[in-house]
């Protein structure tokens, strides 16, 4: 979905400023509670990451970032392996109003469960609280889309478009959602 380097300076950007976020509502633990799931995550550690986004989940209360915690514990048990995660994205999705962090973690739990449909849907979500939000916009991008027809000069639903369509598709194969996305080697957190 993101090459590793962006994914890299995205979650030390994302360190930085939630860093500074926290340090002015939470304690100082809690912050560097939240530092160290996000560096799990980096490292491909996923079910220490759930374990800490856990932790802060009971030790923040009524935080205002709860959604942003239960969505990267969500995220992380999701590529960890457990489908459960899943819920837990979308319960922090549907009370959030403010943070795009939020449904791009649901996009990628979303994709990772194959739910192309809701994956994008929380992309849309999300831009419209954030519209320059670079891991959303990235997924938009890679999204997979309706390439141009073979036939340019004719309309996309012609017979004839069609059908030389569905041969060079059996020629040339198409790649599948997975390879497109690369998720099993680009992952938001990978």
């Amino acid at each position: 979905i993101i090459c590793s380097l962006y994914v890299d300076l995205y979650i030390d950007n994302e360190v930085t400023i939630v860093k500074q976020e926290l340090m002015q509502t939470l304690d100082v633990e809690t912050s560097e509670s939240f530092e160290q799931g996000l560096q799990f995550l980096a490292s491909h550690d996923y079910s220490p990451a759930s374990l800490c986004f856990e932790r802060l989940l009971s030790e923040s209360g009524k935080s205002v970032y709860r959604n942003r915690f239960l969505s990267f514990w969500g995220i992380a048990q999701v590529l960890s392996g457990d489908i459960s995660g899943l819920n837990v994205c979308r319960g922090a999705a549907d009370n959030e109003f403010y943070d795009a962090d939020v449904y791009y973690n649901l996009a990628i739990a979303e994709f990772k469960a194959r739910n192309r449909g809701r994956g994008f849907a929380a992309i849309n979500q999300g831009l419209m609280i954030d519209n320059s939000h670079d891991g959303l916009r990235m997924l938009f991008r890679r999204m997979d889309r309706r390439r141009s027809p073979v036939l340019g000069f004719l309309a996309r639903e012609n017979p004839l478009n069609v059908c030389c369509g569905k041969l060079y598709k059996k020629v040339k194969g198409r790649p599948t959602l997975r390879e497109r996305m690369k998720l099993d080697q680009l992952e938001y957190y990978r």
